[in-house]
C-alpha cells in the first residue's frame, strides 16, 4: 500500500523490519516505524496504522489486554481501509489488502 501512495522507499524499509510476532518485536518496531516515517516522508495514514498494529500486539501480550488489544487492532484495520478507500483503492483491492 505504501508504494501506491508514493512511499516506495518507506515500503522497502518496512519490509526489512523484523516481523511482528510478539510483544518484544512490537516494542522494538514502534520506534523503528516512527524513525522510518520521518526519514522517508512516508504517507502518514499507513504508517500510523502500522504503528497502531504494533501497539495492539503489545496490548495483547499484557495480562488482561485482550479486549483493548483487539479493539486497537480493529481500529488500525479500519484506519487503513478508510484511507485506502479515500485514495481510490477498489473494493476488491481493499479486501485483498485486509485479508492477504
Amino acid at each position: 500500500m505504501l508504494e501506491r501512495w508514493g512511499g516506495l522507499d518507506a515500503a522497502g524499509r518496512m519490509r526489512a523490519l523484523s516481523p511482528l510476532t510478539d510483544a518484544g518485536s512490537a516494542r522494538a518496531a514502534m520506534p523503528a516505524i516512527e524513525r522510518l516515517a520521518r526519514a522517508t516522508g512516508a504517507p502518514s495514514e499507513p504508517m500510523r496504522a502500522a504503528s497502531q498494529c504494533a501497539a495492539a500486539l503489545l496490548r495483547l501480550g499484557m495480562p488482561g489486554g485482550d479486549e483493548v488489544g483487539l479493539s486497537q487492532l480493529v481500529s488500525a484495520a479500519t484506519r487503513l481501509a478508510v484511507s485506502a478507500a479515500r485514495k481510490g483503492v477498489s473494493p476488491t483491492e481493499l479486501v485483498q489488502l485486509l485479508v492477504g
